[in-house]
Formats: C-alpha cells, structure tokens, sequence
C-alpha cells in the first residue's frame, strides 16, 4: 500500500481533487473554511475544513484525500514535503 504522500500527489497529479468552496479573509493566504470532493480509489470522498477543523468522509486517521486539498490549499499535511528541519529534529 502507497503511503500519504504518494496518495495524495497521485490524487492531485490525477486531477481527482476539486474545491467545491473556500472561504478566507484577507490578509490571510490560506481559507477558514473548505468544501472539496476527492475522487479516491474506492469512492468519492468529502473533506471540509470548518470550526472544529479538518474532516474527511473516509474516517480514517492517516487520510490522503485531507492530505491532498491540505495542500491545495497551503496548509502542512502530512503529503508535505520534508524540510531540512525536519529532518534534523527526527
């Protein structure tokens, strides 16, 4: 099995991710709020961000569809890419 980020690229390289909606206030770069759908592997997938955070319709913990519009939309998933910093810390 494919790990996060491999899934996630795959879904946004693949075209599967759309952002239904976002809401955002200036001068903020990244939205308060997110609609989008992922076309994944076995189905079709909400994931929305809102008040009480990031939600995916899959469940579960390790999600590459959030991980895919996380990066759509500027926030770290964990499909992002590594930093030195991170790297040191590990």
């Amino acid at each position: 099995m494919a790990d996060v980020r491999t899934k996630a690229l795959s879904y946004l390289r693949d075209e599967k991710v759309r952002i239904l909606g976002a809401n955002w206030s200036k001068p903020d770069l990244r939205p308060y709020r997110v609609s989008a759908l992922v076309k994944g592997f076995h189905g079709l997938y909400w994931v929305r961000l809102n008040a009480d955070g990031w939600l995916c319709s899959c469940g579960t913990r390790d999600c590459a569809h959030l991980a895919a519009v996380q990066m759509v939309t500027g926030y770290p998933s964990q499909a992002s890419k590594p930093t030195p910093e991170m790297a040191v810390s590990a």
